[in-house]
């Protein structure tokens, strides 16, 4: 399942992002909300979240539950006008506002920073227990056999570096690949179930380059292309049950 537990919960952020450049003085005590904006940003789009112009959605509703209900519509007013972040317009009734980071972050390697502001990580606590519920509603008993297994998974911490060294920066923007590799490394697992049942999981939005640094007890994963390989799997299955 999910692993985003707020007792663990970081911001993880292109490294030259600093909402104290972005937001007026009045807003600074504010700067963690920014923080949550570009973090959910950047999370979503490491996951395969974003669509084909880098642009992912966060729900105004959702977002008013963790940031300030006070000044959260400031801060990402500062964080728009600073060009911090780009947002594409609502349609009503269709589709909640999206929102991207800026290129001057795109070549950044990423950090992760804890949270310092209490009446957000209270709200966040809050809100991802609400998550956390809705999604076990979607799990079957499969899923939740997927999620046990997948703590089986390991990855070689300096062969995926090295590979990632050599993914050009419009293959691997806001270093989205090197957060997939070090929630792997930190065990910070996931396994979704979408409303209409698409499971993702941590290496879902991983390149085939980085998987070859995957490892369970120690060995290396082979790796099939179901989508392709269905009549043959069919035809093993026959094989083995006649």
């Amino acid at each position: 399942m999910n692993n985003d537990s707020p007792v663990n919960h970081v911001f993880i952020l292109p490294q030259s992002f600093d909402p104290l450049a972005l937001l007026p003085k009045s807003l600074h005590k504010f700067a963690d909300d920014a923080r949550y904006v570009a973090s959910t940003v950047l999370r979503k789009t490491a996951r395969g979240q974003a669509d084909d112009h880098g642009y992912v959605t966060l729900k105004a509703e959702y977002l008013r539950k963790v940031i300030s209900e006070r000044r959260g519509r400031d801060v990402i007013e500062s964080l728009l006008t600073a060009k911090g972040v780009h947002r594409k317009p609502y349609q009503v009734g269709v589709k909640s506002f999206s929102y991207r980071l800026d290129d001057r972050f795109r070549a950044d390697p990423h950090i992760r920073r804890p949270i310092e502001c209490r009446r957000l990580l209270r709200k966040l606590e809050h809100h991802a227990a609400i998550c956390r519920q809705e999604a076990d509603q979607r799990m079957q008993p499969v899923h939740r056999t997927l999620a046990s297994l997948q703590q089986q998974l390991q990855i070689d911490g300096t062969e995926s570096k090295a590979i990632l060294t050599t993914l050009p920066v419009k293959s691997n923007p806001f270093d989205i690949q090197g957060v997939l590799v070090r929630d792997i490394i930190e065990r910070r697992f996931r396994l979704s179930v979408g409303n209409y049942g698409r499971v993702a999981n941590s290496i879902t939005s991983m390149k085939k380059e980085i998987r070859w640094a995957l490892r369970c007890a120690g060995q290396p994963l082979a790796g099939v292309d179901i989508s392709c390989a269905q009549p043959c799997l069919l035809s093993l299955l026959v094989r083995m049950c006649s």
